[in-house]
């Protein structure tokens, strides 16, 4: 018994003692820790980069959490661990939670001494301004990695012109140490590529590429477009999209309310091929396929027979009456619950006594068809939700003996385009987004589709729309590419591709770029490469609420999660907006938001909305826009009322829009008539032309859904119109005193009413 109690004691002496000597080593480490926390600050005149205290904690962490973990558990209070371990332990902590103060303490006084260096470069890039201190930080920061970040007008560009500035006085030569770049600037990228490719002993084009064709892709998509009207596949496919899709809308139960649907019907109304305007979008499909079937019908007209419903005061009039057969087609609001829709509120509660009424208003409608010995097709939004419903109405119909005249392709088209003549234009504009998308990706035809099947459910919506929508773009990719061996997005391509495995350096020591929202992902990976091959600081600055998405193939996303391209970067929020009215900025702000998971600036914006010159102010110019000569006339009117000493940008977001106004705007000093996507400046006033591009007020639904932005790009926008808000928010932010919308007379913009402006 005794031996066993003296073995017990020995063997808790040498644990203890094997503790101990863990302690001390733990101890020990502390002590290198704080060696080397203590050497980061040492020169006092030396900037400290975020990625060496990023470094230092990456180092230490474990030996935090063992120290940390032995002080949370009370284990000195317990007598468990000797006090004398407790200073150390806590050092540790204390180093690891004042790191990062630290070192923005440090950086603040190095950068004190570079403080009138930064100003004076700061004044030679934006003349008579005085820089605020978060330029300041942001010309003297000396991070690897920088990116300067804000809501519009909060002084970005300027702190990264003014850094490159501060850099050339200290010697560095820009083409050769120093390059300046801007997303959305196709041609300076390629241009740039071209340097390196040079630098790297290849020519901009491979070997086997022929010289690129002159035509442009706008050029060439109209020609394309001109030639593929008149070929029958390309032609029945345009029609099955414009029929299944373009004019598609919702149903009353995809909104919470009838009130929102109703004004969802206002804003998007549906009108047939025949030109009536339809109550809904079950009513379309079947107006539209009755014409293609070529049946004569009759929308709305009264009853054979003189019958009113219970609790109606007018004759029944069923929703489409064929009267070559005496065949009647109703419409009716049901869900596949039994849920009814009308009367100003979706009618989900109450629904016992609801559907005792519906189906009792069903029976005396069938009744009375019954008595008068004419058939009826009763059809149901639930039918269109799982898309049986024109199968089942064409096979309701030929139950009736209701014979078919289909109309030829060339009919329908014809139809569409005098119906809607601008139908074009708008697939047109999504094809050359798209196209411009699949190439800055560098994907092929097949990367594309497998893409669309991997990413979407069969049987979704969306899903059957890429699908005929990519039907209808890839064969312009094919013609592009085959007559265009070469243009800017491939030439940038390659460069990426020859500099990821070039092995000697470029000499290349800092890359700014500008507008980095408007950036692709060639334009992305080429400077990734670059800052691989030299190790070259790369300084950005962005706002994603004005990412001009799809345009060149541009992706906010390089922006959003700079750090996961760029790692160890500092971020510097610019916090106070210039030269902006609060009235603007806060209109932009609440776009921006509204829907999609950008970022959240809240900057100061302590400029007034009123000065002694003129009041800062957002107003809407109404136009009949179904009349040349009104639209031409107010708005040369519009233009002649503004001082003559102001500068006037026309932003728009069609080329078709640039050919409609250039001509007044021509005609007046110091005005610009461009595509929203090169407006750089700041103007006295904008005008915003572009909400009335077709039948629908601006945003057109159909354009956004045309986007396929959500399939192709990395990240899909939470909301359908952030891609058209960020073009608003764009112009917005280019305006100085006043901001002009345009609106057509009989369909206002969805934009009306959020940027508080009355309604007519």
């Amino acid at each position: 018994m005794a031996g066993r109690i003296s073995e017990y004691f020995k063997i808790r002496k040498q644990e203890k003692e094997e503790f101990i000597a863990f302690l001390e080593d733990v101890k020990h480490k502390i002590s290198v820790a704080g060696q080397e926390y203590q050497e980061l600050f040492r020169n006092p005149a030396s900037y400290v980069d975020v990625q060496k205290t990023a470094a230092w904690k990456s180092k230490f962490s474990r030996l935090h959490d063992e120290a940390s973990s032995y002080l949370k558990d009370g284990m000195i209070e317990k007598k468990k661990l000797p006090r004398r371990y407790e200073e150390p332990f806590s050092a540790i902590n204390t180093m690891y939670a004042n790191i990062d103060r630290r070192r923005t303490a440090h950086n603040r006084k190095v950068h004190s001494g570079g403080k009138a260096a930064a100003e004076e470069a700061f004044r030679r890039a934006v003349s008579g301004r005085t820089p605020a201190e978060y330029q300041i930080e942001a010309i003297l920061s000396e991070n690897q990695n920088l990116l300067i970040s804000g809501a519009p007008s909060t002084g970005k560009s300027a702190a990264l012109k003014a850094k490159a500035e501060y850099l050339k006085s200290r010697g560095l030569r820009e083409g050769n140490e120093l390059v300046f770049l801007r997303g959305g600037d196709l041609r300076g990228f390629a241009s740039f590529a071209r340097d390196v490719l040079a630098q790297c002993g290849m020519s901009p084009a491979s070997p086997e590429q022929e010289a690129p064709c002159e035509e442009g892709l706008p050029e060439m998509l109209r020609v394309f477009l001109a030639e593929k009207q008149s070929e029958p596949s390309y032609r029945s496919r345009l029609i099955d999209y414009y029929l299944k899709f373009h004019v598609a809308g919702h149903t009353a139960f995809e909104f919470e309310d009838y009130g929102e649907y109703q004004k969802y019907i206002a804003l998007y109304p549906p009108v047939s091929l025949k030109g009536e305007r339809l109550n809904s979008y079950e009513e379309l499909d079947i107006a539209n396929f009755l014409y293609a079937l070529g049946i004569e019908y009759e929308y709305h007209a009264p009853f054979p027979e003189e019958v009113i419903l219970q609790g109606e005061r007018t004759r029944y009039k069923p929703d489409f009456t064929l009267k070559d057969y005496k065949v009647c087609i109703n419409v009716y609001e049901i869900d596949e619950e039994g849920n009814a829709a009308g009367n100003g509120a979706l009618s989900f509660s109450d629904k016992e006594t609801l559907s005792k009424q519906l189906q009792e208003r069903l029976e005396e409608i069938q009744e009375i068809h019954e008595e008068a010995e004419i058939p009826l097709i009763e059809c149901f939004s639930r039918e269109k939700h799982s898309g049986n419903l024109l199968p089942r109405l064409q096979a309701g119909l030929s139950a009736c003996g209701v014979a078919f005249d289909i109309k030829s392709d060339d009919v329908l088209l014809d139809a569409i385009l005098a119906l809607d003549p601008a139908f074009i234009d708008v697939l047109a504009e999504s094809i050359r987004r798209s196209t411009e998308t699949i190439l800055s990706l560098n994907m092929t035809e097949e990367t594309v589709l497998t893409l669309s099947r991997t990413k979407s459910k069969t049987s979704a919506p969306l899903y059957k729309r890429h699908e005929r929508l990519l039907s209808l773009i890839l064969p312009f990719y094919n013609y592009y590419i085959a007559r265009m061996p070469s243009d800017d997005y491939r030439i940038i391509a390659r460069a990426a591709n020859v500099l990821s495995d070039y092995k000697a350096m470029l000499g290349y020591r800092y890359v700014f770029v500008d507008d980095l929202e408007n950036i692709n992902a060639c334009e992305a990976r080429l400077i990734i490469a670059l800052s691989q091959n030299c190790g070259c600081a790369v300084t950005a600055a962005g706002c994603d609420w004005c990412s001009a998405i799809g345009w060149h193939g541009a992706d906010p996303l390089y922006l959003q999660d700079f750090g996961r391209f760029f790692p160890g970067f500092e971020e510097i929020e610019c916090t106070r907006v210039w030269n902006l009215s609060k009235g603007f900025f806060g209109k932009i702000q609440e776009l921006a938001l509204d829907g999609n998971g950008y970022a959240g600036y809240s900057p100061v914006c302590s400029n007034s909305d009123e000065d002694k010159s003129t009041v800062k102010k957002i107003e809407a110019l109404w136009l009949h826009y179904d009349s040349e000569a009104d639209v031409q006339e107010k708005f040369t009117a519009l233009l002649e009322s503004l001082p003559e000493d102001w500068s006037v940008l026309v932003a728009c977001r069609y080329d078709r829009d640039v050919l409609q106004f250039s001509g007044p705007a021509a005609r007046r000093q110091s005005t610009d008539c461009i595509p929203i996507f090169q407006a750089r400046d700041k103007y006295d006033a904008v005008v915003w032309v572009n909400t009335k591009y077709t039948d629908f007020g601006f945003p057109d639904e159909r354009i956004c859904l045309n986007d396929l932005s959500t399939l192709l790009l990395r990240r899909p926008d939470a909301s359908q119109y952030t891609a058209e808000r960020n073009l608003l928010c764009r112009a917005m932010s280019l305006a100085k005193s006043r901001f002009i919308l345009l609106c057509d007379s009989n369909n206002a913009s969805a934009y009306v009413g959020e940027l508080g402006l009355s309604e007519r």
